[in-house]
């Protein structure tokens, strides 16, 4: 598996994962999105659920998440990933 389609596997489950969760049958806040993204990223580093390839990534984006709350804007960037890597 290249990096390109690491990265869009891993911003599909993440977008999945947020899909699937409590936070889809009512109206999740930015703030709220943020934190289940930045939850479900810790865990997956956790788990090497990704290629080592990620993982710097992965934990760059963890430590916004943790830092910034919604202002990492973490839904939108893989929302973006997706957009970008699919048409690839």
């Amino acid at each position: 598996m290249n990096y390109n389609q690491a990265i869009l596997g891993m911003a599909r489950d993440g977008l999945a994962a947020l899909a699937d969760s409590a936070l889809a049958r009512k109206q999740p806040t930015a703030a709220q999105e943020s934190h289940f993204i930045c939850s479900w990223m810790v865990d997956a580093l956790k788990k090497h659920a990704y290629p080592k390839c990620l993982a710097r990534e992965l934990t760059f984006w963890v430590r916004d998440g943790r830092s910034l709350g919604a202002g990492a804007q973490l839904k939108p960037l893989l929302e973006q990933i997706v957009t970008q890597y699919a048409a690839l």
